[in-house]
C-alpha cells in the first residue's frame, strides 16, 4: 500500500481491526470498515477479550464450517459481548434463555433442525414461491427506490428472508 499526503499536509489515518471496538454500536450499525480492515490485515482475528475467531476469507471460511470437530457454530452464549453492563445481564436473567437454532446448532443437532427444514424447502416448494418472493422483492426495493439510496442489509437482505 501507498500512502500519499493529503492537501492539508497530514497523512491518512492507518486503522487495524484493534482500533475498533466490535460491540460498539456504531460498529455494530455499520461494520464495512472493520470487516474491510480484517479481510486485508487479519483474515483470522481474535476479537480481544473474547473466545470469537472472526474469519473473514471465503475460501477459510468453507473449510471451518466442513470441520464441525474442530469449530463450533453455537455462538448464542458469545452475543452478550466480553462484559455485558449489569443493565443488560439483568434483562437477560429476565428474558427467555436462548435456544439452538439451525444458525447455531452443531451436529448431531444440526441435523435435525436441517432435517426438518428440507422437508419444508424441497425444490418444488421453493420454485412455488417464486411469484411471492419477486413480490416481496419489489414492495421492498419500492419503499426506497425513491430516495435513490438505502440501508441494503436493513431495508432489504435482511426483511426479504424474513
Amino acid at each position: 500500500m501507498s500512502l500519499t499526503k493529503k492537501a492539508s499536509g497530514a497523512m491518512p489515518e492507518s486503522k487495524c481491526p484493534a482500533d475498533f471496538d466490535f460491540f460498539d454500536e456504531e460498529i455494530l450499525n455499520c461494520s464495512y470498515e472493520f470487516y474491510e480492515h480484517l479481510q486485508t490485515q487479519a483474515p483470522v482475528y481474535n476479537l480481544p477479550g473474547t473466545n470469537i475467531f472472526m474469519v473473514s476469507h471465503h475460501s477459510d471460511i468453507k473449510q471451518l464450517l466442513k470441520d464441525t470437530k474442530t469449530f463450533s457454530s453455537n455462538f448464542t452464549h458469545l452475543l452478550k459481548g466480553p462484559e455485558p453492563a449489569p443493565e443488560v445481564t439483568a434483562i437477560y436473567e429476565k428474558a427467555w434463555q436462548p435456544v439452538d437454532t439451525l444458525i447455531t446448532a452443531d451436529p448431531p443437532r444440526h441435523k435435525t433442525y436441517r432435517n426438518l427444514v428440507n422437508k419444508v424447502f424441497n425444490a418444488a416448494r421453493v420454485n412455488a414461491m417464486e411469484n411471492y418472493m419477486q413480490e416481496m422483492a419489489h414492495e421492498l426495493i419500492d419503499s426506497f427506490i425513491e430516495r435513490g439510496e438505502c440501508d441494503f442489509i436493513r431495508e432489504f437482505s435482511t426483511p426479504l428472508p424474513v
